[in-house]
């Protein structure tokens, strides 16, 4: 029972202050994400910011509509090869950010995404405080 609780604290903790806590301009309206369900071929960043990152950039900005698509693995090779991995942030008063994020690595993902967006760090001011619950136990 413990390990759950540690488990689950350090999880929001990493959501609500992790690398990826940044607030987004309101003028970014919707994020669209699009990867392979493989890691092959060089989409494992783009999975990784799907799992690590993405999570705390929609906590923190829930104005924008998120969208991930994952796209079925392909027969052949080639057109294994050819799936792109895509990362589009569409803006309401600019042109949409278009970044190409295959084979890069997820921090490599956060930094562009991060510079092309001018997201500003969430800090301690956004981190939820909750009061205890005096009937809770903890064995």
């Amino acid at each position: 029972m413990k390990s759950r609780i540690l488990y689950q604290t350090k999880r929001l903790e990493s959501i609500a202050l992790g690398r990826a806590a940044l607030i987004l301009p309101t003028a970014v309206t919707n994020i669209k994400l699009s990867f392979k369900t493989k890691n092959s071929f060089g989409h494992m960043g783009a999975r990784k910011f799907w799992r690590e990152c993405l999570p705390s950039i929609q906590f923190h900005n829930p104005h924008a509509l998120i969208e991930v698509i994952r796209a079925p693995e392909p027969e052949s090779r080639d057109a294994q090869e050819a799936v792109p991995a895509e990362l589009l942030v569409e803006f309401g008063d600019r042109p949409p950010l278009a970044l190409d994020i295959k084979n890069m690595h997820s921090d490599e993902i956060l930094a562009k995404f991060r510079a092309g967006t001018d997201a500003k760090p969430a800090g301690l001011s956004t981190f939820p405080i909750g009061t205890i619950n005096p009937r809770f136990k903890l064995n």
